[in-house]
């Protein structure tokens, strides 16, 4: 969702107006990610308190923190205006029932490519855009990327962990994943691309 699909907060720091707003909705029906995600988890809360890993793989520093920031902010909210009880608040806290870990990619995407377009339009794909947003910026329905790519995750889960073998991703511990970070946006990794 990149960084601006965590970021609840305008820009003298307090929440936005647009979050203040869709939190007056059930969270299931709002327009913002965070916002939206309450829902979800409340949900579980209700059914079964069952533990869950929110993981995040967006390019995004000690994303784990900032998705657990946004999650928490929004929860409270609702805890404050009485719709959601305190203990839902501590179950979201709870690191033993729900966990943010770190993660790091390192995987260029660019702009979207024309050739990619035309190749996918060669094999069939239709309505791939470009489309106009409100904001007049194109939308496409893919996405191409460089093929150099890095994966660091925080060996966090608290329910069942996914196989990532098979993505050549490293399972590190919360400081392995800062140091790579710091390798990333420093001299070793971006300049190599």
């Amino acid at each position: 969702i990149t960084e601006k699909g965590y970021d609840i907060y305008d820009n003298e720091g307090n929440v936005s107006k647009k979050v203040l707003e869709d939190i007056k909705n059930d969270p299931k029906e709002s327009f913002h990610l965070m916002v939206n995600m309450i829902g979800f988890l409340y949900e579980r809360y209700k059914h079964n308190k069952a533990p869950i890993t929110l993981l995040s793989i967006d390019n995004l520093s000690k994303n784990g923190d900032v998705l657990k920031d946004a999650i928490l902010t929004v929860a409270k909210l609702y805890v404050e205006e009485g719709r959601y009880e305190e203990e839902f608040l501590d179950y979201l806290s709870d690191r033993t029932k729900v966990s943010y870990p770190w993660t790091m990619i390192d995987k260029i995407t660019p702009a979207s490519d024309d050739n990619v377009k035309d190749h996918l339009e060669e094999l069939g794909f239709e309505d791939i855009g470009p489309f106009e947003r409100d904001n007049k910026a194109p939308l496409y329905m893919y996405v191409n990327s460089e093929e150099a790519e890095y994966l660091a995750i925080e060996d966090n889960f608290t329910n069942v962990r996914p196989d990532f073998s098979k993505v050549g991703c490293y399972l590190v511990d919360r400081e392995t994943v800062d140091k790579i970070e710091t390798m990333k946006v420093t001299a070793c990794l971006n300049p190599l691309h």
